[in-house]
């Protein structure tokens, strides 16, 4: 699995985060090590707080 997760984020994919409720899509950069994907997402969601 730490293969693919590797070519996927060599290839740009991104993981698309919704929530109906507050009209939120996040676009998270999938990390090459899995291990930094939740400070990625923490990182987007505090960029969605700062409007940028």
């Amino acid at each position: 699995m730490a293969g693919r997760a590797g070519h996927w984020a060599a290839s740009g994919v991104e993981l698309l985060l919704a929530d109906r409720k507050q009209r939120l899509l996040l676009r998270v950069p999938v990390p090459q090590d899995l291990d930094g994907l939740a400070p990625a997402v923490k990182s987007a969601l505090k960029l969605s707080e700062t409007g940028l």
